[in-house]
């Protein structure tokens, strides 16, 4: 093929990319790759079939081998349900994982190797069992009655039909009437009282006390909700001011405490909520991601990184002066797990990992993601146990779809195993400045063949390129051995003009600080 080509010290073909970068500051989460445990399912230190604390504690070499710089842990506290988001006691440990002393003990060695902890926070709602919700449930007059949404059933003012979530979120007690967002057993904490308010802060301090470096905030959209007060209120700017007031009181226990909140909605909408949080789990970008893996191309819209830049400018717009983190994730304990989204399908599962793991942000790895467990709802088929392949395995319930899955035991042994490409990327990723912390320009390609960014800092720039599509493509692309930093895949070519990245690889390329600049007018032509 014919090229008219373009010579800069780095020669592209055909090329577009945005005329923006993205200006990201630093926050207090150091950038890092983030790990998510469900301790029910991740490692049984005792023999009970169940994990706990002393199995993570002891299993930390693991992640540290990984390149994990924090973890976060799924809630921990007593509860009555398997995965503890209905919380009795906020004040203290679920049995079943062990005791304060062994968490203390987990924060400890996880701080002596370089880890993070950070804690799921559940402050939307409690469990029907709480102390203080059977007491206003059983006593009209109760000092607790105010504490959660309490209404006569035969107030009009209401609207009991009304629910922010599919399904009925106000539920029949005797003549009264009490909101739970997600269900009858979770009723929602009156986020309007002060009392309430007072006491969240209180507990946050609580385990900050206690060593932990961030909290994870559940359902952070749901504390004023619809159908939920008989009142007209903004609800996006009464949920701000409650989380200003409550991570305040936090942050003055805690000067960098790290706050990532859920806020299950898109990227538009997410947005607000920097103002008070250092990060916000990007749902938008993960069903992206997957979708352009899935399709093979590169269909969304002004393309992946294009889109991308556009949250970030939104992003950055409501976080100001203070910086922010996207939390960035395939899928997590409420999804589909990846891989079976993927149909097990481990050349595009690794492709999904080279995307996100080279993005701004914080990445997040939902625990066995690394080595292609699958799982489809119901959500205890989401969250079996973690395939060690050794006597950490925990056997709470029935795996009934990773049976034939490599183990990590075996996995670490086999060099092509998708545990070891995470790890390599990982590796990679962190021995980076650029990649770890560095700004972004998005590359937008004249075809939906591959997608591309540039991560930069003022001493050192990547330019990434991804080949989504089924066949080996051909770049327009001048370049040697020592500019490689990294690829996938072992097929490609170096011409002297151009670079063969094969089909479903990812390749890594030093180009100079100087000159990134210059790649905003450029065009890279795709054979």
């Amino acid at each position: 093929m014919k090229k008219n080509i373009l010579l800069l010290m780095i020669i592209f073909l055909l090329v577009g990319c945005s005329n923006s970068t993205d200006e990201r500051a630093e926050v207090s989460s150091d950038n890092g790759v983030f790990y998510e445990i469900f301790v029910r399912s991740f490692a049984d230190s005792d023999g009970d079939g169940i994990g706990d604390f002393n199995g993570i504690t002891e299993n930390l070499d693991y992640l540290v081998d990984l390149g994990v710089k924090g973890i976060w842990l799924l809630p921990i506290y007593p509860s009555p349900s398997y995965h503890g988001y209905d919380v009795t006691d906020y004040y203290n440990v679920n049995s079943e994982y062990g005791t304060l002393d062994d968490f203390k003990k987990l924060v400890s060695e996880a701080h002596n190797k370089g880890i993070k902890v950070v804690l799921d926070m559940v402050l939307n709602h409690a469990s029907s069992e709480h102390p203080w919700f059977i007491d206003s449930k059983e006593n009209i007059d109760s000092d607790y009655t105010d504490y959660f949404i309490w209404a006569d059933a035969n107030d009009s003012s209401y609207d009991f039909s009304a629910s922010p979530i599919d399904g009925k979120a106000w539920s029949k007690y005797e003549n009264r009437m009490y909101f739970g967002a997600f269900w009858s057993g979770m009723p929602d904490w009156n986020a309007s009282n002060n009392k309430v308010r007072e006491e969240f802060i209180n507990i946050g301090q609580y385990w900050i006390d206690l060593g932990v470096d961030g909290f994870r905030l559940d359902a952070a959209k749901y504390l004023y909700a619809q159908g939920e007060y008989n009142t007209d209120l903004n609800l996006l700017q009464e949920n701000l001011d409650f989380w200003k007031e409550i991570t305040d009181g936090w942050r003055d226990a805690k000067d960098d405490l790290y706050i990532v909140a859920e806020v299950w909605s898109g990227s538009s909408s997410v947005a607000p909520y920097y103002s008070n949080f250092d990060a916000n789990f990007n749902f938008d970008l993960a069903d992206a991601i997957v979708s352009v893996v899935r399709r093979e191309r590169d269909l969304s819209g002004f393309g992946l990184m294009k889109n991308l830049t556009r949250m970030h400018e939104s992003f950055e717009k409501y976080a100001g002066d203070r910086g922010y983190s996207d939390a960035i994730f395939l899928t997590n304990h409420d999804q589909d797990r990846v891989m079976s989204v993927l149909n097990n399908d481990m050349d595009l599962m690794k492709l999904a990992a080279d995307i996100y793991l080279m993005l701004p942000g914080n990445p997040y790895i939902y625990y066995g993601e690394e080595i292609g467990m699958l799982g489809r709802k119901p959500d205890e088929d989401i969250r079996f146990p973690l395939k060690w392949g050794n006597d950490y395995e925990t056997e709470w319930c029935k795996d009934t779809l990773n049976m034939d899955l490599d183990s990590i035991e075996v996995q670490l042994e086999d060099k092509d195993s998708l545990l070891n490409h995470y790890k390599s990327l990982i590796a990679v990723r962190n021995s980076s400045d650029a990649l770890s912390s560095g700004e972004m320009v998005a590359l937008s390609m004249s075809k939906s063949l591959l997608i591309g960014q540039i991560r930069y800092t003022e001493t050192e720039a990547v330019f990434i390129l991804h080949n989504i599509s089924e066949r080996d493509c051909e770049v327009g692309f001048s370049t040697d051995d020592e500019n490689l930093i990294y690829s996938t895949k072992t097929g490609y070519t170096l011409k002297s003009d151009s670079v063969i990245i094969p089909s479903k690889g990812t390749m890594l390329f030093s180009i100079p600080v100087e000159e990134v600049s210059l790649y905003e007018e450029l065009e890279i032509e795709i054979g």
